[in-house]
């Protein structure tokens, strides 16, 4: 009995051994049968994104073209390897680049422009495509380290509001500014966040610590745009005046009247807010959010009949002003 079963446990041994030996000559036959597959997915992944990053160089016109087609292939890939982090985020990645385009500038022009509720459809569908593609890839992956990534998915997130401002800083606050990688743009994204997220101190300091901040027109709005969402009105008064005083440019001009006309009406200076807004209305005549403001104005001095006469003026030219029928009662 001893020696049968001392057999049997030899036996067993060989078998297992035999097992592992087959394995791993099948995991060798595997790795040399196609290597070539695998070493040719690598070489096309990162002639991928090599085009991806380097695209930026190329007009508007340009690059949305070539990153529908980039779209494409992305697509394809996809559905070929649907297990591959990489693949997702760059879809995530090419989805956001061509929302880009469609976009009316940077983050900071948006920004100082007061425009996130003009985006454009194209650009909002772009974005939570990019925003599904970035998740899943994390999901994949099981970890979210990858920094481009993460300001990809927070930067759509605020576009689209898919995401609430305590969960985009949830994002940011992973993100490693001090990496190469990140832009002074998206420093200046973050900074915003925080500052949207109640966390005044800590963007303002992100902002004049981290970024190379001028005394150009430029920079100057986007100083007082965040010193006005911050709620430090003085200091955003004092910053958009420094503007005018600086500028001949009508379209700037125009986006300082109306961003100290919507200061002044948030502090209840309503006669100081109508100068603002009829300021900016003599510039562009044509601007009917403008009439809706002196509008609000009227109203809120007290005339309401001259108030709903402008209003009504708004709605007689575009019968689609949702907030013009709004304010008359009428929805």
């Amino acid at each position: 009995m001893y020696y049968r079963y001392k057999s049997n446990k030899k036996n067993k041994r060989i078998y297992r051994l035999t097992i592992i030996l087959i394995a791993i000559f099948c995991a060798v036959y595997i790795v040399q049968r196609y290597n070539h597959y695998i070493l040719f997915w690598e070489y096309s992944y990162n002639k991928l994104l090599h085009e991806i990053k380097g695209i930026d160089n190329f007009d508007r016109a340009f690059r949305r073209n070539r990153l529908i087609e980039l779209r494409k292939i992305c697509t394809g890939n996809k559905e070929k390897n649907i297990v591959s982090a990489k693949d997702f985020f760059l879809s995530g990645r090419v989805h956001f680049q061509l929302g880009e385009t469609y976009l009316n500038g940077s983050f900071s022009d948006i920004l100082i422009r007061d425009s996130m509720d003009q985006i454009d459809t194209r650009a909002l569908s772009e974005f939570t495509k990019a925003i599904k593609d970035i998740k899943k890839g994390i999901a994949l992956c099981n970890r979210d380290e990858d920094i481009e990534s993460l300001i990809i998915l927070a930067k759509a997130c605020f576009y689209t509001g898919f995401n609430n401002i305590s969960e985009i800083y949830k994002i940011t606050s992973k993100i490693e500014l001090s990496n190469p990688l990140c832009k002074e743009e998206d420093i200046k994204f973050c900074s915003i966040i925080c500052v949207y997220n109640g966390r005044e101190k800590e963007g303002l300091e992100l902002l004049f610590n981290r970024c190379s901040l001028s005394d150009s027109l430029r920079d100057l709005l986007f100083i007082a745009t965040v010193n006005k969402i911050a709620k430090r009105y003085t200091s955003s008064i004092l910053d958009y005046k420094r503007v005018l005083d600086k500028s001949s440019d009508n379209e700037i001009i125009k986006i300082v009247h109306i961003n100290l006309g919507k200061i002044y009406f948030n502090q209840s200076l309503y006669q100081e807010s109508l100068s603002h807004f009829y300021n900016a209305s003599q510039i562009d005549k044509r601007d009917d959010s403008l009439k809706i403001w002196i509008g609000k104005n009227y109203s809120a001095l007290g005339d309401r009949i001259k108030a709903r006469a402008i209003w009504g003026e708004v709605l007689a030219s575009d019968q689609s002003n949702v907030e013009a029928k709004r304010l008359l009662g009428l929805m």
